[in-house]
């Protein structure tokens, strides 16, 4: 999950952001930069791996993006060593 506390996202445009070269205003682009593809390209891997990603926000206040993925191993996994 990450949240972020800047401009947030209208949800008629949830589905707008995903698709490449596109971002929620046209502003965007020349205000901030980028080129609307890190969503795309993120969106297009958490699939590949089997998972799914979802966007909530509150226009104005923040947006956070939540991505799931699934467990596929049945071992035990020692990340300390």
């Amino acid at each position: 999950c990450i949240k972020d506390y800047g401009r947030g996202i209208d949800k008629s445009n949830f589905k707008k952001i995903f698709q490449p070269f596109q971002q929620e205003e046209k502003e965007t682009t020349t205000v901030y930069g980028g080129t609307g593809l890190g969503l795309p390209i993120t969106s297009k891997l958490v699939q590949g791996l089997g998972g799914t990603i979802g966007v909530s926000s509150e226009k104005g206040k923040w947006c956070e993006f939540v991505v799931d993925l699934p467990f596929l191993g049945q071992e035990s996994v020692d990340v300390e060593g």
